[in-house]
């Protein structure tokens, strides 16, 4: 008899509960899983891997690398922070209750790992989505757009929903076994854990909020400032996820540090800003973009005020520094219901 092929499968690997069922899936039916996981770098402001530090490995990513160890799978571990920026201002296929591009996203993701099929000598794509769990890109006719868009169509396998979805490639060709596949659907996560602890894996991360994306808070931070300034780049989207943020009657956006370690963060990436800070005591930095005109320049001062211990005072002197070029107002602590008046 003949040598039998090893089949390989690449596979999308978050490190959450599903891709690793779909892993262990494909394993019990002799399949040889490399796995790819996507990272970008906007991350918690400051924290190791996060924009601009591209020499660490981020924490996320170097858990999955843990995950792939206990799996007893190689894992390729791709930065795609330059593509989740393009999708984040300039999404093509809509955005969901934030900012977030799920479909772009998703697609961008299975892109990159078509192109990567070759080189890790793998014959399809596998993934842990489950139909009807998301309600962006995990209800049928989304799955199949983002199948086609992303140009492996029909080698791409979901295996953990495979008995609802049309047969792809890999089952018709009898590399994988359809009636070994499953048919999981919807929210629930009761089949998931029974299965988790049939196939063995114990440990496995709880279902987190989500991708930052689908956050109000940010999602209104990041359209307003996309109405005053234009598009971002990677220092801005970092700045979306700390301070206090404003508008000015001006059009000017306006940024507060919260204590000393965003401030210190918030002069590393706003260093085209002008920065206004008290003068004689520490408190807030206040970072304004645009070119503030003088009345805009004393609200921030005012702001930078209200956030230091001279909030009580009558009048306070604060410093607005640009470039190399530093003046000093006088300015009177802005009340607390002025400031929540321009409030992002």
């Amino acid at each position: 008899m003949g040598e039998r092929t090893i089949m390989r499968a690449l596979a999308l690997l978050s490190g959450g509960l599903d891709s690793q069922l779909a892993v262990r899936v494909m394993q019990r039916q002799g399949i040889d899983v490399v796995g790819v996981h996507f990272f970008h770098r906007f991350n918690r402001p400051g924290d190791p891997g996060s924009w601009p530090d591209t020499g660490t490995t981020p924490r996320g990513a170097g858990e999955v690398e843990q995950v792939a160890a206990c799996l007893g799978i190689e894992v390729v571990l791709r930065d795609f922070s330059t593509e989740f920026l393009a999708f984040v201002n300039k999404p093509r296929h809509g955005r969901g209750k934030g900012f977030n591009p799920c479909v772009d996203c998703k697609i961008t993701m299975l892109t990159l790992a078509k192109e990567m099929m070759d080189e890790h000598e793998t014959m399809f794509v596998c993934t842990g989505e489950v139909l009807g769990q998301r309600p962006m890109t995990q209800v049928r006719h989304r799955m199949n757009f983002i199948a086609k868009q992303s140009g492996l169509g029909r080698l791409l396998l979901r295996p953990l929903s495979a008995q609802r979805m049309t047969p792809t490639v890999a089952e018709e060709r009898g590399w994988v076994d359809r009636e070994r596949l499953l048919a999981l659907h919807g929210r629930g996560r009761k089949a998931q854990m029974a299965l988790a602890a049939e196939l063995g894996i114990a440990d496995y991360p709880q279902p987190a909020g989500g991708c930052f994306l689908t956050d109000g808070s940010v999602a209104t931070r990041f359209f307003s400032w996309v109405d005053r300034l234009g598009s971002v780049g990677p220092r801005e989207l970092m700045v979306f996820r700390m301070g206090r943020h404003f508008t000015l009657p001006g059009g000017s956006y306006v940024v507060a540090g919260r204590d000393e370690r965003e401030n210190g963060i918030l002069r590393a990436l706003l260093p085209y800003a002008t920065r206004v800070e008290t003068r004689d005591h520490p408190g807030a930095s206040v970072f304004v973009l645009h070119q503030p005109g003088e009345d805009e320049l004393k609200i921030a001062g005012a702001m930078a005020a209200r956030y230091s211990k001279l909030r009580d005072n009558e009048t306070v002197v604060v410093t607005a520094t640009r470039g190399g070029s530093t003046k000093e107002l006088v300015v009177h602590p802005l009340d607390p219901q002025s400031i929540e008046a321009l409030r992002v």
